[in-house]
């Protein structure tokens, strides 16, 4: 435990990306685990949590357009999933207290959210990146099932009706396409499809 939460300043280094598989929101995610099954107060690293929160908002600024008040790649990809994209970082943030962040940032996490639901195909399915390609995936890591566990999150914090509306429609998708068969991992196999349909 204290070896992971030294590793706190190596999430601060330039260069790390922020995405939740390798990046610096799945070192936050890790402190939420240790919090809640290793009794590791997330309070005691308050100063951490607030100087990654930053820097992750201050990476995404850097990208910022389009009607997106911030935006982040992984190699060179505009990803809006939950493993290299804005699904899992918004998520891993509003698992976070709500004093980790500041008003403003809390309030670009919403507007980056509603801007999600804009992003959509008919189908209630998320385009892997921007550009949208086809409504093709729907897998943990690109599409619905990484969009449901944090529409339920943003409802939850916000109230938004449309977000509880677009939580039922990923439910849909992700239960009539993307309870997959290409094995039992969460990035593209069964797990993460029943995964996003439990609380999250």
């Amino acid at each position: 435990v204290a070896e992971a939460v030294q590793l706190g300043r190596t999430a601060l280094q330039d260069g790390v990306p922020s995405e939740l598989l390798y990046g610096r929101t799945g070192y936050l995610s890790t402190l939420l685990f240790m919090s809640r099954h290793c009794s590791v107060p997330l309070t005691d690293h308050t100063a951490l949590v607030r100087d990654i929160v930053g820097r992750i908002f201050a990476d995404g600024e850097g990208l910022a357009g389009d009607g997106w008040p911030v935006m982040w790649e992984w190699h060179g990809k505009k990803y809006l999933g939950a493993a290299h994209g804005v699904c899992g970082i918004l998520q891993v943030l509003l698992l976070l207290p709500e004093t980790s962040l500041t008003k403003q940032q809390l309030s670009t996490v919403h507007t980056c959210v509603v801007r999600l639901l804009s992003e959509r195909f008919p189908s209630g399915n998320l385009p892997s990146s921007l550009p949208p390609g086809s409504d093709k995936l729907v897998h943990w890591c690109h599409g619905a099932t990484g969009l449901l566990p944090l529409m339920v999150l943003a409802h939850r914090r916000f109230g938004d009706p449309p977000f509880l509306r677009a939580a039922d429609e990923a439910a849909r998708v992700v239960a009539e396409r993307g309870l997959l068969f290409k094995g039992f991992g969460i990035c593209h196999g069964i797990g993460g499809g029943a995964l996003s349909l439990l609380p999250p």
